[in-house]
């Protein structure tokens, strides 16, 4: 199929079925080629076609490579396909040009507004070399926002010391941690954040952690002065954690962890 598709007019004399290649549905840009049974392809159609199956694909007669002829210019079918107009295929960006369909392939190289379409490719690779730098800048992000759970969990560490749930008053069976209880239980997970202690039940404090975040998500004026602060540090900490919780929980805290620090985006 050729690259440039021409355009008959539409309000010129309908283009005859017989200039029309049977393959691709349209008329051949360049001088067609002819079957020893008369029927017109364009060149590139007809020579994949007996590629495959040296038939006619039209009316299924044998056909050789070595038969089938260029249309011969002067013939009346050669007039016919020569004096068919046409638009430039660059028509829908605002090339005027029409002429036989005989000048259309030396017209398609030098249309102006296919160098137009060259620019705008231009423009493309511009657009990618933009994306390459957000990306590189997004990664700098995602850097700089693991150096600073990472500050964060040092912090959690030496708040703590060895201490342990009971003396801390971090749990005291009930999993209730409100929006003012959420340092509380950022402490609590930090404890045992290698190994979870076998009293807790990982669910109830999932669905603690996941209470707080629908709080902070709808923004309430009545959430703590530090919330976003005391949010960060906690799903930090559930991040880091590392048999809290299952890896469907996992996902979930990781979607959690993204929208707390992206908020300061």
């Amino acid at each position: 199929m050729p690259d440039a598709i021409p355009t008959p007019i539409p309000h010129d004399e309908p283009v005859p079925n017989d200039l029309i290649c049977s393959i691709c549905m349209s008329i051949p840009s360049d001088v067609p080629v002819i079957t020893p049974c008369h029927h017109l392809f364009c060149k590139d159609c007809l020579q994949q076609a007996l590629s495959i199956q040296e038939l006619c694909p039209v009316d299924r007669c044998r056909v050789r490579t070595t038969q089938v002829k260029d249309l011969k210019e002067g013939t009346l079918p050669w007039r016919l396909w020569a004096n068919t107009r046409v638009k430039c295929a660059n028509h829908d960006s605002g090339c005027l040009w029409t002429g036989g369909i005989a000048d259309f392939r030396s017209h398609a190289e030098i249309c102006g507004k296919k160098r137009d379409n060259q620019y705008s490719d231009s423009s493309v690779l511009e657009e990618l070399r933009q994306y390459k730098q957000l990306n590189v800048s997004l990664q700098d992000t995602i850097r700089k926002q693991e150096d600073e759970i990472n500050a964060l969990r040092i912090q959690l560490q030496e708040n703590n010391g060895g201490a342990d749930i009971e003396s801390l008053g971090l749990f005291d069976g009930s999993y209730v941690y409100d929006r003012e209880d959420v340092v509380r239980l950022s402490q609590l997970i930090s404890i045992g954040l290698e190994q979870k202690p076998d009293i807790i039940d990982s669910n109830k404090i999932f669905n603690a952690v996941q209470a707080r975040f629908k709080d902070w998500e709808m923004g309430y004026d009545d959430n703590p002065t530090y919330y976003d602060t005391d949010m960060k540090m906690l799903m930090a900490t559930c991040n880091a954690s590392a048999e809290w919780f299952s890896m469907k929980q996992k996902k979930r805290i990781e979607y959690m962890l993204d929208r707390v620090f992206s908020c300061d985006d």
